[in-house]
């Protein structure tokens, strides 16, 4: 998948953190990747992240090529 769009990017730790935003606004997708080469624990450079910060973040304007894949989400009412 290619697409040009507004995206939040913040680096933290060593890792870069993209925010991609669907179309309703009430979800995101998080990619996590890291800045430097080598084996990086990922989960432990985002363990202290605040994921609430991303939101103070602008979006700028960023073209993100990720493979394809399908995903699957149930919600229920409360």
């Amino acid at each position: 998948m290619t697409m040009k769009t507004k995206a939040r990017i913040m680096t933290h730790n060593e890792v870069d953190i993209l925010e991609l935003t669907y179309a309703d606004e009430t979800m995101s997708m998080i990619i996590v990747f890291p800045t430097s080469s080598g084996t990086v624990d990922i989960s432990e450079r985002i363990r202290d992240f605040d994921m609430a910060a991303m939101k103070n973040v602008t979006p700028i304007d960023a073209a993100v090529t990720i493979p394809r894949f399908n995903m699957k989400y149930q919600t229920y009412p409360k």
